[in-house]
């Protein structure tokens, strides 16, 4: 981290400590504390989500089967119809998977997120 970064984090930290009434390494710890929170909300938000996903996927399955596709005709309806569920479930899934990585990317770095979070500030 070049001097002038470095030095805007430590004035961010000192000036939000001062606010609060307490020392700079105690705002920091709350800031790594709270990344830890947020990646575990992040990891359950992203199962969930995830585990939502399979489970209606498996319901369509067992109610409608994959589809017969007789001629041409048919295979046009059926790649149209299911255009939008197929977005919606590539959209899902991967706003899931997105959520996942990010919540234990927090959980096993909290020191990162942070300080990223304090540089996002500074900005």
């Amino acid at each position: 981290m070049n001097e002038k970064v470095f030095e805007k984090v430590t004035q961010y930290i000192d000036a939000l400590a001062a606010k609060l009434g307490v020392a700079a390494e105690h705002v920091y710890g709350v800031l790594v504390r709270q990344q830890v929170a947020e990646g575990i909300v992040d990891i359950v938000v992203g199962t969930l989500v995830l585990t939502l996903l399979a489970v209606v996927l498996m319901i369509l399955y067992k109610k409608y089967g994959l589809p017969t596709v007789e001629d041409e005709t048919d295979f046009m309806f059926l790649l149209l119809a299911a255009a939008i569920p197929v977005g919606l479930i590539i959209l899902a899934g991967s706003y899931g998977i997105e959520e996942l990585s990010t919540g234990i990317k927090q959980v096993i770095n909290p020191e990162y997120y942070a300080i990223r979070e304090i540089l996002d500030a500074i900005k």
